[in-house]
């Protein structure tokens, strides 16, 4: 999962290395969008088919085989029981082929 996180992770900026302390005194963005990467992969839920999962700034993007507003319902329950996330919907495009949770 980390090999595949750096892909994705690399394919919209480079990954820019940075020396820490072990104290924890400094960050690296970079290492924290790693972390979140895999774990959101981690939560996904498997009955759907997920990719091309991207991280930009406090925005996730993930790509389901989606086919109705049932199996959206369905990919919000289960990712909610596997995260602890809860959603609030905030808008859609008419065509209904995206939807911003």
């Amino acid at each position: 999962m980390l090999a595949r996180a750096l892909y994705e992770l690399d394919r919209g900026k480079p990954i820019e290395l940075k020396s820490l302390f072990c104290d924890g005194s400094n960050a690296w963005d970079d290492g924290k969008a790693i972390v979140n990467y895999m774990k959101i992969n981690s939560n996904l839920p498997p009955s759907f088919v997920n990719e091309d999962v991207k991280i930009v700034e406090d925005e996730t993007i993930v790509r389901s085989n989606l086919k109705s507003v049932s199996d959206v319902y369905s990919w919000i329950q289960e990712y909610g029981r596997t995260s602890d996330t809860k959603w609030n919907l905030r808008s859609s495009r008419p065509s209904g082929t995206r939807l911003v949770c």
